[in-house]
């Protein structure tokens, strides 16, 4: 019912509730106030999208951007492996003056990675255990 031009204009800041309700959530995460039930991975969602789709198809037009928003904020983050933890390091870099060694920095973006693969697959085997 909008114009692509209004539509385009709505879009802004949907993203940006989108986004700050997922740092509110990722929040209460780490605080307690949700438990780990509430986290789920790549199969999770993609079950989440099929249930969801087979109730109503517009549903996937809401959760594709929602998906968008929880991987772009999630890719924010300081955890290594990802472009938040890559951020740090150029901080640390302008304030030594000086480069990190790039071994230094392949080491501990390699254990982040193998960390964040090993949560993922956690986080989805409980989903079916729980």
């Amino acid at each position: 019912k909008y114009s692509f031009g209004e539509a385009l204009l709505q879009a802004i800041p949907f993203t940006c509730r989108w986004a700050w309700k997922v740092l509110i959530i990722f929040g209460q995460l780490i605080t307690g106030q949700l438990s780990i039930k509430a986290l789920g991975g790549p199969v999770t969602t993609i079950k989440s999208m099929a249930t969801m789709t087979m109730q109503s198809f517009s549903l996937l037009f809401l959760l594709l951007p929602l998906i968008a928003v929880n991987l772009a904020v999630f890719n924010l983050l300081p955890i290594p492996a990802l472009d938040g933890f890559q951020m740090i390091f150029v901080i640390i870099e302008w304030i030594r003056k000086k480069p990190v060694k790039r071994e230094v920095v392949n080491m501990i973006n390699n254990i982040g990675l193998i960390v964040l693969f090993a949560f993922v697959i956690v986080v989805d085997a409980l989903q079916f255990i729980l």
